[in-house]
């Protein structure tokens, strides 16, 4: 074995640590409601704002429906700038 393979081993097997150290670790069921809460909470939020700022009726089902889905109406060509 050369030296750059050796190297090259034991970067490897850092990395495999690292990586079994992270995947490792344990959750309970509140922590994962509570990650999935904080992660959605900027979607919802921008959400709100992107149908207040769209909306031509205040129809509830519409309103949630681009709550929901403001990142396809954004990037679809769906908009109404008028």
């Amino acid at each position: 074995m050369n030296e750059s393979s050796k190297q090259s081993s034991a970067d490897n097997s850092r990395v495999l640590a690292s990586i079994n150290k992270i995947l490792d670790y344990e959750m309970t069921l509140a922590e994962w409601v509570g990650l999935a809460a904080m992660l959605s909470a900027p979607y919802l939020v921008v959400g709100v704002v992107w149908s207040t700022i769209h909306a031509d009726d205040w129809n509830v089902l519409w309103f949630l429906r681009s709550t929901l889905t403001w990142p396809w109406l954004m990037f679809s060509g769906v908009l109404c700038l008028t």
